[in-house]
């Protein structure tokens, strides 16, 4: 909202010297000219009030209060899935991408590597017990031992851990799973975005942000890990940022439990708004009912608060209409 002001009124400015610079040239004196363009601007308090389709949805809808504390340790999220099929999903993915990494595709590798971190974080949080606490957990801690082992020794190029942040971020999940956690932090420290584009690089810093916001959750630091991933979450550029359902779920859980209630609650109502039947809206469902401040994600409600007035390009659109067609 505020970057959306800031946005206009650098707008009006410039349109402003723009103008006056014209009817100058046209014979008005420079006096004149302003005085004439400044009485065609918006006035402040309109200028302040965006368009319906232009405001985030909790702008729109303020969010339910709640009508008791969050209590993640009281938390029981009923799931599609259990904690040892979960694992053993979470064990395929890394062998997925370790066959991309042997092929060469690094991308492929690289998304796995952001799925198994995103799931493994909220992994405690679903069932009440660790990865590592599964059969599983501790296989995969072998396999990502033996790939790690592979990497060192020349027989797998994973990428340069120097030059590219993706590569430096799969060394470190690697690293963790391995049960080598001060390599582990250590690596995760030195990683730095490097991008000739300014958007990518800012993507990239974004991610490594994200990923110190897990590491420090796991390691039971919550006031780090909401500043890690207030940071990550910032809009790059005055661009929004995209809604993701395990980011986004984290970053709720984060907020209720600093005391920001309404910013928590509003992410949280968005995951289970737009990413029906995903782990972070399970999450999420479950900490609002908890909390007292669940809406039902009624069509006809989804469809006021993320499609009507919104750009077809809109990312909040796109994500409703996609959730409105799967329900």
């Amino acid at each position: 909202m505020r970057q959306r002001l800031l946005a206009m009124l650098f707008g009006s400015v410039v349109a402003v010297l723009i103008g006056a610079s014209v009817l100058f040239l046209a014979g008005l004196s420079r006096a004149d000219a302003l005085r004439e363009l400044v009485a065609l601007l918006p006035s402040a308090s309109a200028a302040a009030v965006p368009p319906a389709e232009q405001r985030e949805p909790c702008e729109i809808e303020p969010p339910l209060p709640l009508k008791q504390p969050f209590d993640r340790a009281a938390l029981v999220v009923p799931s599609s899935t259990t904690a040892d099929a979960e694992a053993e999903a979470l064990r395929v993915r890394l062998g997925e991408a370790e066959h991309a990494l042997r092929k060469c595709d690094w991308w492929t590798a690289w998304r796995g590597e952001e799925e198994i971190d995103e799931r493994r974080t909220l992994f405690a949080t679903r069932f009440g017990t660790t990865l590592a606490a599964t059969a599983a957990g501790r296989a995969m801690s072998d396999d990502a031992a033996r790939l790690l082992a592979s990497i060192e020794r020349g027989d797998v190029d994973a990428g340069d851990v120097e030059q590219d942040s993706y590569a430096a971020l799969f060394r470190v999940l690697l690293l963790d799973l391995a049960g080598r956690g001060d390599e582990a932090t250590a690596a995760l420290t030195a990683a730095r975005a490097h991008h000739w584009c300014g958007n990518c690089a800012a993507e990239r810093d974004g991610k490594i942000q994200e990923r110190r916001s897990e590491a420090a959750e796991r390691r039971g630091d919550g006031p780090a890990a909401l500043a890690f991933l207030d940071l990550a979450r910032q809009s790059k550029f005055g661009f929004p940022v995209w809604p993701r359902a395990m980011t986004d779920t984290r970053h709720g859980l984060l907020m209720l439990e600093a005391g920001r209630d309404w910013t928590g609650t509003c992410l949280l109502q968005r995951v289970v708004d737009l990413f029906p039947g995903t782990p972070g809206a399970e999450v999420s469902r479950a900490v609002l009912q908890q909390v007292g401040a669940l809406r039902e994600p009624e069509p006809e409600r989804i469809r006021r608060l993320y499609v009507e007035g919104r750009e077809e390009r809109d990312p909040l659109r796109k994500l409703a209409e996609a959730a409105l067609a799967g329900r």
